[in-house]
């Protein structure tokens, strides 16, 4: 009974782990490269804001 218990926390804690892993953010080698390149994952509102600065 205990080795059952056991044997399924580890399974839980594998798949919780690669499930942490995949939610970590992207590292962005090319804006990392050049900050200046355009990010299309701006918002709306900060490419308006940016039209008007």
């Amino acid at each position: 009974m205990t080795s059952s218990i056991t044997i399924q926390f580890i399974l839980f804690l594998s798949l919780f782990g690669f499930l942490f892993v995949n939610a970590l953010p992207v590292f962005d080698a090319d804006l990392a490269a050049n900050p200046f390149v355009h990010d299309a994952r701006m918002n709306y509102y900060e490419r308006r804001k940016a039209i008007y600065v």
